[in-house]
């Protein structure tokens, strides 16, 4: 009876030891089992309403940001010219070449609306410019109440004429002043984008640059007056950068869409008038 009671023990004892062992073994493998990554994880509770937005504050452009000149990339055919006069005001002036003898003027004044990235003017003036076969020019007058606006649009100026609303001018800036307060440079500047105009339609002047080196340069002035179109005291000179139409409809010395690299002479005359005395390559 008592070697009975030791066996049952003993059979208990055993069969303890091996439910420990199969324990230890299944969570081993449970432990060393790397984890499913195609298991969804556990939803994350998402608040009802997302908190306020703080504005995100509008950096005002500086009395100088859209100062320069700029060439409109549908028509090919205006340019524009900004000049700074105050903090966001400006004087503006658009050339439209209608042909190689007549050119559209619009000059007006405005203040940048920084909250409505526009500005908009009333009162501006309208002229037309006529150039006959011996280089003579004519202004004609036609409005003095003209009204539109300018809107930024990224880095570009859409142009609304409330004249003619079907008038499309979308202008990117091609060369910023080389300085504010430089007005010598300024006029010579708007005396190229004029004369610019009148290349044609399909002309895209891609830069315009001031050159200070050139323009100080005593044997420059010294070329311009040689070739005897007047007596200079001082000299503007740029560089420019432009392509051609794709194809021309009469024949021309410029070959059809291909950049020409110009340089320009502005220079003031002993009056203290400018005027473009040369240019080419």
């Amino acid at each position: 009876m008592q070697k009975n009671k030791l066996i049952v023990i003993s059979g208990v004892i055993a069969t303890l030891l091996v439910v420990c062992v199969v324990g230890c073994l299944l969570a081993k493998k449970k432990a060393s089992t790397p984890p499913d990554d195609n298991l969804t994880p556990p939803a994350v509770a998402m608040p009802t309403s997302a908190p306020d937005a703080s504005p995100v504050a509008m950096i005002p452009p500086t009395d100088t940001s859209l100062a320069g000149q700029w060439q409109d990339t549908i028509s090919q055919r205006a340019s524009m010219s900004i000049a700074a006069t105050g903090d966001n005001q400006y004087q503006v002036d658009i050339y439209w070449s209608s042909s190689a003898s007549e050119m559209s003027h619009w000059t007006f004044a405005g203040t940048f609306d920084v909250a409505n990235n526009s500005l908009t003017y009333t009162d501006g003036t309208y002229i037309v410019e006529t150039t006959t076969d011996d280089g003579t020019t004519s202004e004609e007058i036609v409005s003095t109440s003209e009204s539109g606006s300018l809107v930024l649009e990224a880095d570009q100026l859409r142009w609304y004429d409330n004249s003619e609303p079907e008038r499309e001018a979308l202008f990117v800036k091609v060369s910023d002043f080389a300085s504010q307060t430089d007005s010598d440079v300024s006029v010579a500047q708007e005396i190229v984008m004029e004369e610019f105009s009148r290349f044609g339609e399909g002309f895209v002047l891609e830069s315009l640059t001031y050159n200070p080196e050139r323009s100080h340069d005593p044997q420059e002035l010294a070329y311009v007056n040689s070739l005897e179109r007047g007596s200079f005291d001082k000299l503007v000179f740029f560089d420019s950068l432009f392509h051609t139409p794709a194809s021309f409809d009469e024949l021309t010395a410029w070959e059809p869409d291909l950049d020409y690299t110009y340089t320009w002479y502005v220079a003031r005359d002993q009056n203290g008038d400018w005027q473009l005395v040369t240019y080419g390559y």
